[in-house]
């Protein structure tokens, strides 16, 4: 990378300010603004959002390495689990005749 790549990368993540308010470029991320200085409102929305993005189960997953092939075989075993599910929920129950 040459300097005015890195300069172009720099810049996209300074903080910009407008009307007085700080406002960064970045697209990702969750937060939050604490508003009158309700505090607990804020972290209550904060665990939403955060539960809601499914940021907790990414973070799990990339805890440690899993192969290819183990995400194969649990994919394969959720599949086969849920059609097993659906069978069961559409299946008619079976009366005695006699």
């Amino acid at each position: 990378m040459n300097k005015k790549q890195i300069d172009e990368y720099r810049e996209q993540f300074k903080p910009k300010v407008v009307n007085g308010r700080v406002q960064s470029n970045r697209k990702d991320g969750t937060h939050v603004e604490v508003r009158n200085g309700n505090v607990e409102q804020a972290i209550r929305t904060m665990k939403k959002k955060v539960m809601n993005s499914n940021l907790i189960t990414e973070l799990r997953d990339r805890q440690a390495f899993i192969p290819k092939s183990t995400r194969r075989k649990k994919a394969k075993a959720a599949a086969k689990m849920r059609q097993r599910r659906d069978n069961q929920r559409n299946q008619l129950h079976k009366k005695r005749m006699y």
